[in-house]
Order: structure tokens, then C-alpha cells, then sequence
């Protein structure tokens, strides 16, 4: 007798084979990883931009293999060089890194060894990581919910947001993905080895995450907070209510590696011709004024994703000096009051409790207490970022409020996952912002019409592109916001120089020197000038004075040799 399959049996079946599909252990972080290449596929196209001219394109430091050996001597750092009033990286000595980060330079080093100074596998590796790291975020997430909707949906919705556009997209940035994934990686370890089974194998993992904490801290700095996140697991996940733990034990081998990288990273490679770097306003208080400010613009950004700034204009950009500027005031009370929100939300919640912790406990090492000669930048929020999404993960579909039941709940998780999508969207227009480096700052300008320095940076472009016209135009747009700009008197005149217009040329490389007369290039410059037009006494006499402001000035010691010869 055969027997007919109907409609229900069908649903049941398909039902049944769904449930299977994603009871596999493979398929989740499949989705994962597959969502992470459909988002940022198009980075893969992009150009080298911002940084990655000095870490990547002239940076010869990695292009040898018998260079590696030096990330462990103090020739690693490239030391700064003074031009007048301004501090410039001397890119010809070590390896274009101001700090001791040598992990991620190694993995520059494994770059150009596959792809040389082709973009696209640089690309490659930056979307590599931070789809693995999305990944990671699953597993971490699932070890402390158990549940894998939570799991997937807080690390969808971590890969997916848009303000880590600048952290994928960069690739002189990977220092953000390479120390997450060290700085999860020593979490996962460290979560793990209660589960090991096994005294053997719960030693291993503590040491595994003992290893990993220390690739964190000689990736980037920000890995410091580790411990303090691991306090907080202790706390949260492995004291038992009414139970006394010890919770110092388990992190005395941090603290010892985290001594050992602060006597590495601020006694034997600190980098001794590093410009001292002022709070914003001058003071640690206009710093705490300023700081309140920028953490409500870290806000705004994670909940309003759609208008993050590509690029910083400087240290002006959401300064406060003022206790009663309304900024401040607004951003006092905002804060305070979202501190109790959240709360109130996450009593009876341990992992929304935890998530709270994490951001602000992440978010301390750049809160520029410390001063960092960049107090604000999406790239930041990086490691943040993670208990923003995990806390909105748990909100969406463990909510249990007795008036958010049955279809209710179904309702916001599909809510949850339609924001994932959108901003799955959002990150993939975005990432066309960053494809060379004429679209990015004509996105800055038009973002920051009135800031100097972007117009600075679109000149560079337009010029490096072979469009003097058009650089020229932008330098003096810098000079009429920044009259005293005087990266834009010297590099206008270089132009000028090049386009045979001597008199412009001199006039513009002159007042250069009159704005700030100890910037050696402005008389280097004015040297090639006077030598293109003829005059070879004036151009001496530019060089040598260029050698007296500054005796390691060499492009003014090659242009006296050859002159003399």
C-alpha cells in the first residue's frame, strides 16, 4: 500500500531537517562568516588609504624577512622627527610604528610576503580577521548564555554595525581586529578551562590565555582592561550566590604579565622623541568636561549609525572647556540617566549586567586619561562594541517582562534581526567611502567644510593624483580657515614649483618660513626652487640654512652635495 505524503507531513518533514541544519555545530558560525564576506566583499576593491601610505606603501621595513628580527630591538620604532613647530614620523628608520605593537607589524610582514604591496589581500586579511572574530564572539557568548539565538544575534549584530567600518576598512587600523581576536581568544581560554576536565588541561588553558593576553597587549594598548573584564566573569559567571571566592587568584599571572608588558612597552621601547601630547583645553578637567561629551557622541554613533565621520577633523572636534557649556550639561544628565535605564533593564540579568561592564570597563583605556593624541574615533569602539551588542541580543530575545509574551517576544526578535539587516546595509554603502583616498576626504570636507586640515589632506590628494590645480585650490582653502597653516604654505609652493611658476612658488615658501621659521622643508623647498629657476647662490644659501634649523634634514644634505659636485 503506498502512502501519500500530505501537506502536514510535508511541514513536518521540512521542519525536522531546518531543526537538524542548525542543531550542526558548523552551521551558525557558517552563517556568521558568509554574512561578514556579503557585508564587507566590496572592502576587498579598495585602495590603500590614510596611514596605510606611511605603514603599508612606504614602509620598507617590511618588505624584508631579515627584518623581523628587529621587532625585538628598539630599531622596531620610528622615531619622530621636530620641523619647526610640527613632530613628523621619520619613516626611513624602523617600522613606521611610533609604539611598541609588534604583532600586528608581523602580520604586515605575512602580507607582503603573499600579495607584496597589492591591496587586495591586505583587504583580504582585515575581512579575514573580523569575520573570525565574529565567529569567536558566538562561541564566547554561547559559553555564557547557553542560549545560540543570543549567541548568533549578538555577534550578527557586532560584525554587521557600521562603526566598525573604519576598523575593517583601514588597513593600517588591523591593530583593533588582530587585538580582539588575541583579547577573546585569552577570554575563551580562560572561560573554558573550569570545563576542561581535568587538572592537566585546565592548566593548559590558563596558559594558552595567559599567551593570548600578551599577543593582546603587544598588539594594541587597549588590551590592558582584560583583567578587569576577567574580574567581572569571576563575579558574575563563577561565584556561587553565597559563596566567598577568592577572585585575585586566578589573576595573579595577568598581573604579572601585565607588569612585564608595561616595563616592556614604557621602560625598555619607549620611544624617547615622542611629542608630549596635552589634555583637550589644557587640563585634566576640560579632559573630564571633554571626555563626558565624547562618550554621548560614542552613544549617538551606536544608536544612530547612519551619519559616523569617516574621518576625524582634529582635537577641536567635540571640545568643552566650560562646566556650564550646554553640551556638557546635556551630556551629564544624558548619561546619568541612561546609566539607569540600563540598570533598572538588567536586574535578574547577569549577562546584560555583565555586557554594562564590558563597555564601560573596554572603553577606559581610550577615555584619554592618559592623553592620546587622538581622544575620538569609531575605531575605539571596536572592543566596546561587544557589550552593546550581547546586552541588545539578550533585550530582543530574552526579554521577560510579563507583557512581552508569546507573539510579542516573536515580534522583537524579528525586530532585532531586521536592524542586524539594516545595518548589514549600512556598512555595505560605507564601505565605497573608503575605496582611495579622493573620495574619503572629499567625504570629510563635505562633513567638515570649515576645518583646515581636512582641506590639508584633500590637497595632498589632489596633488599625489597628478591634479595640481586642484591641490592648489584646496591648500588655499586650508589658509583662508588657518592662516598660520604652515603645511599648506610649504606644499603649495612645492606644487607652484613644480608647475615651472617660481615667483608663486618663492612667495608661498616664503611666508612658510616667516609662520614658523624652524620648518626646515620650507627652506629645502625654497632651495629647489631657487635652483629650478636658475639662481644656484640662493639655493645654497636655502639649504644650508634649512641644515642649521635642522642638521638631519636629508633631502637638504643630497641637494648641497649634488650642488657642490
Amino acid at each position: 500500500m503506498v502512502h501519500k505524503m500530505n501537506s502536514h507531513d510535508n511541514g513536518t518533514g521540512m521542519k525536522q531537517v531546518f531543526t537538524a541544519v542548525y542543531r550542526n555545530r558548523f552551521f551558525i558560525p557558517f552563517c556568521i562568516v558568509l554574512f561578514a564576506i556579503l557585508v564587507y566583499s566590496q572592502s576587498l576593491f579598495n585602495g590603500f588609504v590614510w596611514d596605510d601610505d606611511v605603514v603599508i606603501v612606504k614602509n620598507n621595513f617590511i618588505s624584508s624577512v631579515r627584518n623581523i628580527p628587529m621587532v625585538l630591538s628598539r630599531d622596531y620604532l620610528s622615531p619622530f622627527v621636530k620641523k619647526g613647530c610640527c613632530f613628523f614620523v621619520d619613516t626611513s628608520h624602523g617600522s613606521g610604528e611610533t609604539s611598541y605593537r609588534p604583532m600586528v607589524t608581523l602580520s604586515y610582514f605575512f602580507d607582503y610576503a603573499l600579495w607584496k604591496r597589492t591591496p587586495f589581500g591586505y583587504h583580504a586579511t582585515n575581512l579575514f580577521l573580523h569575520a573570525v572574530n565574529a565567529v569567536l564572539v558566538f562561541y564566547v557568548i554561547l559559553l555564557l548564555t547557553r542560549s545560540k539565538a543570543v549567541s548568533m544575534a549578538a555577534a550578527l549584530a557586532w560584525l554587521a554595525h557600521p562603526i566598525q567600518s573604519e576598523a575593517v576598512n583601514v588597513i593600517s587600523f588591523r591593530e583593533d581586529p588582530l587585538m580582539f581576536f588575541f583579547y577573546l581568544s585569552s577570554f575563551l581560554f580562560f572561560v573554558h578551562r573550569r570545563d576542561s576536565g581535568g587538572r592537566k588541561r585546565e592548566i593548559s588553558y590558563y596558559i594558552l590565555s595567559i599567551i593570548c593576553f600578551l599577543g593582546a597587549l603587544f598588539t594594541k594598548e587597549m588590551a590592558v582592561s582584560l583583567p578587569g573584564m576577567l574580574f567581572l566573569y569571576i563575579y558574575f559567571f563563577e561565584r556561587m550566590k553565597g559563596e566567598r571566592v577568592n577572585f585575585f587568584r586566578p589573576l595573579v599571572w595577568f598581573a604579572a604579565a601585565l607588569s612585564v608588558y608595561v616595563a616592556v612597552r614604557f621602560i625598555v621601547f619607549i620611544n624617547t622623541g615622542e611629542p608630549p601630547v596635552s589634555y583637550p583645553g589644557g587640563s585634566f578637567f576640560t579632559n573630564v568636561l571633554t571626555m563626558t561629551r565624547v562618550s554621548v557622541e560614542y552613544v549617538k554613533w551606536l544608536v544612530f549609525p547612519w551619519n559616523i565621520p569617516a574621518v576625524m577633523p582634529g582635537q577641536e572636534y567635540a571640545g568643552v572647556s566650560s562646566l556650564w557649556d550646554f553640551h556638557f550639561i546635556f551630556s551629564a544628565v544624558f548619561l546619568v540617566g541612561a546609566a539607569f535605564v540600563i540598570y533598572r533593564l538588567s536586574v535578574g540579568r547577569k549577562i546584560r549586567l555583565f555586557a554594562a561592564g564590558w563597555f564601560v570597563i573596554t572603553l577606559i583605556p581610550v577615555s584619554n586619561i592618559i592623553p592620546l593624541s587622538n581622544y575620538i574615533a569609531p575605531r575605539y569602539i571596536y572592543l566596546p562594541l561587544l557589550g552593546i551588542a550581547v546586552w541588545m541580543a539578550d533585550f530582543f530575545l530574552e526579554y521577560r517582562a510579563v507583557y512581552i509574551t508569546g507573539s510579542c517576544r516573536r515580534f522583537s526578535a524579528v525586530l532585532f534581526f531586521l536592524l542586524i539587516f539594516w545595518y548589514g546595509v549600512n556598512s555595505f554603502f560605507s564601505v565605497f567611502t573608503w575605496r582611495n583616498n579622493g573620495i574619503l576626504f572629499l567625504t570629510a570636507a563635505e562633513r567638515f567644510p570649515d576645518n583646515p586640515f581636512v582641506h590639508l589632506e584633500l590637497g595632498n590628494t589632489f596633488r599625489d593624483a597628478g591634479n595640481p590645480e586642484e591641490a592648489l585650490k584646496e591648500y588655499c582653502r586650508a589658509l583662508v580657515l588657518n592662516p598660520r597653516l604652515v603645511d599648506a604654505y610649504n606644499n603649495a609652493g612645492v606644487v607652484l614649483g613644480t608647475l615651472g611658476k617660481y615667483r608663486a612658488s618663492k612667495s608661498f615658501l616664503s611666508k612658510a618660513i616667516r609662520v614658523d621659521p624652524y620648518f626646515s622643508s620650507s627652506y629645502t623647498n625654497l632651495g629647489v626652487t631657487y635652483a629650478r629657476s636658475g639662481d644656484q647662490d640662493k639655493a645654497r644659501a636655502a639649504w644650508e640654512a634649512a641644515l642649521a634649523v635642522n642638521p638631519e634634514d636629508n633631502d637638504a644634505k643630497i641637494n648641497l652635495k649634488k650642488l657642490l659636485r
